[in-house]
């Protein structure tokens, strides 16, 4: 019995561990500044070819489109708690 109540507030406490480190994760994806970034290299996995943009201009825009990204924070997901609604 005292083993079966022991895994479960272990359970319990790796639960509240995890939400609570999912909840305080920050929520911006990226905080770049263009002027330390040197290049952008673009590398496609399927077919191994690669793109090198090295002009401030083109990249600058890319890099601010990247630091106004935030990421909502939302429930977990049902299939976690294998709750179906």
């Amino acid at each position: 019995m005292k083993k079966e109540v022991s895994i479960s507030l272990a359970g319990v406490l790796i639960l509240i561990l995890g939400v609570a480190a999912w909840y305080n994760t920050p929520n911006d994806l990226m905080n770049l500044d263009p002027k330390e970034v040197m290049e952008i290299v673009v590398f496609n996995g399927n077919s191994g070819n690669g793109t090198h943009i090295e002009d401030k201009g083109q990249f600058q825009y890319s890099i601010d489109d990247l630091n106004d990204i935030e990421v909502k924070r939302t429930k977990p997901p049902c299939w976690l708690y294998r709750i179906w609604f």
